[in-house]
């Protein structure tokens, strides 16, 4: 019934009998197709091209089983919006004994990726001399597939989901064919990977040596346009690895930078965490308060007498002070950085008796940085640094990690003269109650 002058909506039709096979209405006007065709369960064959269709349904096809042969060429089909739509892989999606399907001359500018993820045998698809910028399609349930035409299309290049899913086809089908003649393919740098893959699977692509170069600068050939953009334009592969190093280095830089800032506090938690999992190893709590001393003392060696005969004279024997000092209470067997972050960590407070000898010592900053740490974190700012300025340091002398604790907290000065010794004493008493 072709050329019949019917239509203008191929609506809902049921045919009187089941031995239908074949059916031409092609060049008619049935602007739409609506359906579904019920009844026809026998047809094999079916062509409704040159109808200028712009309507199609996703359930037109839905009651054809055995069709073989689909013409819907020289249509409107794109103005219908079905073929890229979320209903698209219902248009054909009961189709899989399709083994021709023509859809070419329809305007189609887009396609969805799932609209032939049915289509088991199909052999043949011809898209050819639509508006196909690419071809963002599925192909891999159709183990049959031969030929496919995307000829005379808008194609410059393929985009890289596109080509990986044809490589794909083209190694499980030897036999595939694909026509990309008459597409306006771009010969450029930005080209340049698509024109070594089609020249990498040039058995698969129909006259292939045909395709021409729609940019100004014209190639003989593609492998021409290969070998010429290969030469002239920039790789950026050695560029691409020395960003990637730059990036690299300056996060490492990055890491290098913030560890070293926090490098004492990383290090007291650590001996914290050392002393948790292995605390049969250090002195258990259990003092007034939960601390084992009322002090941790921190000196240099030069100052070990004033230390015995009066700091601790006066502070034990007298008032009944618990002092921790390295010649008494380090554990012996423990690191000295152990011992001294457990000293600290178990005492209330920690007295610095400041010389210019102590200055010197390889520990004092060890042992200032992890008071610091302890009553920065761990004491929520209660006062735990008291400071005792035994002999005159210039102030130009003095480290500026020791000016700023100067600076925040308050600090006593051993007196010159006897007689105010013991209102320092008084004091110093004071600040440990």
């Amino acid at each position: 019934m072709n050329n019949s002058r019917l239509g203008y909506a191929f609506r809902w039709t049921i045919f009187n009998t089941l031995s239908i096979v074949k059916l031409t209405l092609s060049n008619n006007q049935f602007y739409s197709f609506i359906g579904p065709i019920c009844n026809a369960t026998n047809l094999k064959y079916l062509d409704l091209s040159g109808n200028r269709c712009s309507s199609l349904t996703p359930y037109f096809f839905n009651a054809l089983p055995s069709l073989e042969t689909l013409f819907l060429h020289n249509n409107l089909l794109d103005l219908a919006k079905t073929l890229h739509s979320q209903n698209a892989s219902f248009v054909f999606g009961t189709l899989t004994d399709l083994q021709n399907l023509n859809l070419s001359t329809n305007k189609i500018s887009s396609l969805s990726s799932d609209i032939f993820w049915n289509l088991k045998s199909i052999r043949e698809i011809s898209l050819k001399d639509n508006l196909l910028s690419d071809f963002h399609v599925k192909l891999d349930n159709m183990p049959h597939l031969t030929d496919l035409d995307l000829s005379e299309n808008q194609i410059f290049q393929l985009s890289k989901n596109s080509t990986l899913w044809i490589s794909q086809t083209i190694r499980r089908s030897k036999n595939l064919k694909i026509d990309l003649s008459n597409n306006p393919i771009i010969c450029s740098c930005d080209s340049l990977i698509f024109l070594k893959w089609l020249q990498k699977h040039h058995l698969a692509f129909k006259n292939v040596n045909g395709y021409k170069c729609c940019n100004p600068k014209t190639f003989k050939t593609l492998k021409d346009a290969v070998i010429s953009l290969d030469k002239s334009c920039p790789t950026y592969t050695t560029l691409t690895i020395a960003i990637l190093l730059l990036i690299i280095s300056f996060l490492v830089l990055l890491i290098i930078l913030i560890i070293y800032r926090n490098r004492w506090k990383l290090k007291y938690l650590y001996y914290i965490a050392k002393r948790k999992y292995f605390q049969n190893d250090y002195l258990l709590l259990e003092d007034r308060q939960n601390y084992k001393f009322d002090a941790f003392l921190s000196y240099a060696d030069e100052e070990c007498i004033f230390v015995i005969r009066d700091v601790i004279k006066k502070l034990e024997a007298n008032e009944n002070f618990r002092r921790c000092f390295h010649e008494r209470d380090f554990i012996p067997g423990c690191d000295i950085a152990d011992n001294i972050v457990n000293a600290i960590h178990h005492s209330r407070k920690v007295i610095f008796i400041v010389t210019p000898s102590f200055l010197k010592t390889k520990w004092y900053i060890y042992e200032l940085n992890m008071a610091y740490i302890e009553y920065q974190d761990f004491r929520q700012g209660v006062d735990l640094m008291i400071m005792v300025i035994k002999d005159k340091i210039r102030e130009r002398d003095i480290p500026r990690n020791l000016y700023n604790i100067m600076t925040d907290e308050s600090y006593l000065t051993f007196p010159d003269n006897e007689i105010y010794e013991v209102t320092f004493w008084e004091r110093l008493v004071d600040s440990l109650r």
